[in-house]
């Protein structure tokens, strides 16, 4: 199991096999297919993950990932109201804000609803603020936007929080180079470097 989550993000087939394995002596073991369906999503069968979804929803422990899993499969079915629908149900049931964000935004960036998903961030942020994570996303919908300034705003912020995460120097390096300003996007790169 751990060498399936360790694999599950680069080689997903590779994940999906070692899952089988752990599961061939315990067929019942409902926490594992979580994990299965996750890895089904990321090698392109929705469908069958789908049909794990749909036993999940049944146990109360289990319900919050079973609703993401849905909402990810309507998002590959290019149902973006049904996966906002089960996205919006799997965080009611507890699932974390953390792994439904990503696929909501992308849903709502899909529907043509990009207000609604700044706006989804946005309340996340005011909450927590320190939530890194909610903050380059953000940052990443008003690029899409063409709010070039918000977005270097909230990716300086995250700097400062969190000096040691490289992704968000990488992120703030690409938007300053896309507006011209190769100066400034050295400078960022060689404060990442000395970090």
């Amino acid at each position: 199991l751990r060498l399936a989550s360790l694999l599950a993000e680069k080689s997903p087939n590779a994940a999906l096999e070692q899952l089988m394995t752990a599961m061939a002596p315990r067929p019942d073991a409902i926490e594992l297919a979580v994990q299965n369906a996750d890895c089904l999503i990321r090698i392109g069968q929705p469908d069958k993950a789908e049909l794990i979804a749909t036993e999940l929803v049944k146990d109360p422990k289990l319900a919050g990932s079973g609703h993401r899993i849905l909402g990810e499969t309507a998002l590959a079915r290019a149902d973006y109201a049904g996966a906002i629908d089960e996205l919006a149900k799997a965080q009611g049931a507890g699932e974390s804000f953390s792994a439904v964000a990503p696929v909501m935004v992308a849903a709502y960036a899909k529907a043509g609803r990009l207000d609604d998903a700044i706006s989804l961030l946005s309340d996340r942020i005011a909450k927590q603020s320190d939530d890194t994570g909610s903050a380059r996303l953000l940052a990443s919908l008003y690029i899409q936007k063409g709010d070039a300034a918000n977005a270097e705003r909230l990716l300086r912020q995250v700097i400062e929080q969190r000096p040691d995460e490289s992704d968000t120097y990488l992120e703030l390096a690409q938007l300053l180079t896309a507006q011209r300003r190769s100066q400034d996007a050295i400078s960022i790169l060689e404060t990442a470097a000395q970090k």
